[in-house]
């Protein structure tokens, strides 16, 4: 596998000390680190004024050319606030195993993400103490299961 390698997979499987996914698996005993991190920004397209300058110069000869230029100007920056949004609200869970790997979790919704990382923590702090079986799935927010961690951190 890839180092940091985003995986966006739609669940997530924990039985006993193991967690799977999409035909992979990692051993919990074997995670060295967990770490919910934010997404960087798109930055400001700083090029996107210099589209709103041919329409200003050509309002005054050309009306259509310099609407059409304002509007795919106006139309590329509502896109790029809503990529930001949607951005903001999403975040990454890296996973670093004792040997080096590093495993990079898509969640799309951060308040999620910091739930999940939670309830790793928990797992991973209790040992396989009990036969547990936990279904975190990431399109639908939800965590399900048998374990006893699920019911004392309350989720």
């Amino acid at each position: 596998m890839k180092k940091n390698q985003n995986i966006d997979t739609p669940e997530l499987s924990i039985n006993g000390n193991i967690m799977t996914w999409q035909g992979s698996a990692i051993q919990l005993s074997n995670i060295s680190s967990i770490t919910a991190v934010e997404l960087p920004l798109i930055p400001f397209p700083k090029w996107i004024l210099l589209a709103f300058l041919p329409g200003a110069v050509l309002f005054k000869h050309v009306r259509i050319a310099a609407l059409l230029c304002v509007a795919a100007a106006a139309l590329y920056l509502l896109y790029w606030h809503h990529q930001n949004t949607v951005i903001k609200n999403a975040g990454k869970l890296l996973i670093l195993m004792n040997a080096g790997a590093t495993f990079s979790f898509y969640f799309r919704d951060n308040r999620f993400l910091n739930r999940v990382v939670s309830v790793l923590l928990a797992i991973i702090a209790e040992g396989i103490k009990e036969e547990r079986n936990v279904k975190i799935n990431m399109n639908h927010c939800t965590i399900s299961g048998n374990a006893k961690v699920l019911n004392d951190i309350a989720v």
